[in-house]
């Protein structure tokens, strides 16, 4: 996995080790929490809706069949960086518009659906903080929605930018027809289990 590519690596690791003292250390969620405000939500990975600073994880049921190509975008990009432009910015929402879209995610995720059927609730607030940083970011969206993605958005902090497809024979035709070396695909979601 590229480092600093905003998809979550350094939370997903330090997650795993903890993991592994599941039963030997005591309150791990609250010392998940004290390593960083991604690795709650990786004690049990999962599809999650994760609220407040990190701290509150509601699992959500496994997703339908989707697939995505992630366009790394190298380079990094600093979460804290990110994090104080979007400050300057003036970005974030308040707590009422993050309970009303909370519930609405819930409810379009909670039958398992693809997000693909909730493609106007898959949205990232660091974006425009991370284009700020980072303009070619906006390149590498606009060539995931050239290329059949049905939403393209920015992962984590940035800088790779992520492209949703049905399927993984879609998501695959698209990153050849994108000719991009650092292109990863992925399956996800039921049908990838299976046979």
């Amino acid at each position: 996995m590229p480092v600093a590519a905003g998809l979550g690596g350094g939370s997903g690791d330090a997650a795993a080790v903890l993991r592994l003292a599941a039963g030997e250390v005591a309150d791990l969620p609250q010392l998940a929490l004290e390593l960083g405000a991604d690795v709650p939500s990786q004690l049990r990975p999962s599809l999650a809706l994760v609220q407040g600073v990190g701290e509150r994880v509601e699992p959500l049921p496994e997703p339908a069949e989707h697939a995505a190509v992630l366009l790394p975008g190298g380079g990094g990009l600093s979460t804290a960086a990110v994090f104080a432009e979007a400050d300057r910015l003036g970005l974030g929402r308040d707590a009422d518009e993050l309970g009303e879209l909370a519930t609405r995610l819930r409810e379009a995720a909670g039958a398992g659906a693809s997000p693909l059927s909730y493609p106007d609730l898959l949205v990232n607030d660091l974006e425009p903080a991370a284009l700020s940083l980072r303009p070619d970011i906006g390149e590498a969206l606009a060539a995931l929605r050239a290329a059949g993605a049905a939403k393209a958005i920015l992962s984590g902090s940035g800088p790779t930018a992520v492209g949703l497809f049905a399927d993984l024979a879609t998501a695959e035709a698209a990153a050849a027809a994108l000719g991009s070396e650092e292109a990863i695909v992925c399956a996800a979601g039921r049908a990838r289990l299976e046979p």
